[in-house]
């Protein structure tokens, strides 16, 4: 599986009472593996990895590391497995 897409966030600090409009654009991939059991019976796992980044300029950066360092980009990873049942 592969895809882009784009997203929008509202937050709003209630201390300072500031209204901030974030938006983002990113990116995801990942493969999937179903096991048959049985003919009415199967396991399945997927990973899913994405990146994403901040298109607009208002605000602070997203994430500032304790050394100082800013980034309005992120990235991570989800695992996921279940079960299906073929009748």
């Amino acid at each position: 599986m592969a895809g882009f897409g784009w997203s929008w966030a509202h937050a709003v600090d209630d201390v300072q009472e500031i209204a901030y409009d974030y938006s983002y654009f990113g990116g995801q991939g990942g493969i999937g593996l179903e096991f048959r059991a049985t003919k009415h019976f199967a396991v399945n796992f997927d990973a899913r990895a994405f990146i994403r980044t901040r298109t607009d300029d208002q605000g602070p950066p997203e994430f500032t590391s304790s050394s100082g360092q800013t980034t309005n980009t992120s990235a991570g990873a989800l695992f996921t497995g279940g079960m299906t049942f073929y009748f």
